[in-house]
């Protein structure tokens, strides 16, 4: 008897382990994407969040709420009266680049660059004018790599990806 308890036992054991082997992994990251934009959210199992994000000329509000094995998603696009766009060249870059912001008003710009870590390399406090704008940017030396550009004026915020050779 003690060796069928035992066989029973192990087998249990051995079924536990499987099932835990084969669960289901939660991915608590989001990525919204499109064009030179990016964003990564980070986000708690049963969490409801939302974000908003500017591209240019559109404003993109992300909610999320996950709940069990259920994802639901929505999201309002609508047009910016005071937004910002921006791009970087060259990128890939071997460290100096351009920052080009195109921009409905004239605002004071913090501009910070991170690593792929989140540490902050670089920043720049600058005045952009109405219209287009260059910036010079000369991060200094950086190892290779992606960083990301966080361009923030007044409550406008956009976010480059940026390559480091």
């Amino acid at each position: 008897m003690k060796t069928i308890k035992g066989i029973f036992l192990v087998f249990i054991l051995q079924i536990t382990v499987s099932l835990q082997s084969y669960s289901q992994q939660i991915v608590r990251t989001a990525m919204v994407s499109s064009g030179g934009f990016s964003n990564l959210l980070d986000y708690t199992f049963g969490e409801t969040f939302t974000t908003t994000m500017i591209n240019g000329d559109y404003i993109l509000t992300l909610g999320m709420q996950q709940m069990d094995h259920l994802l639901i998603g929505t999201f309002k696009d609508e047009i910016s009266q005071d937004a910002m766009s921006a791009i970087a060249y060259p990128n890939p870059t071997s460290g100096e680049f351009i920052l080009k912001i195109n921009s409905r008003r004239k605002s004071t710009t913090t501009i910070k660059m991170y690593n792929s870590l989140g540490k902050q390399v670089f920043v720049k406090n600058t005045i952009v004018e109405m219209g287009t704008s260059e910036i010079r940017i000369n991060p200094g030396t950086l190892s290779s790599g992606i960083y990301f550009l966080s361009i923030i004026s007044g409550n406008k915020y956009s976010q480059l990806r940026i390559q480091v050779n």
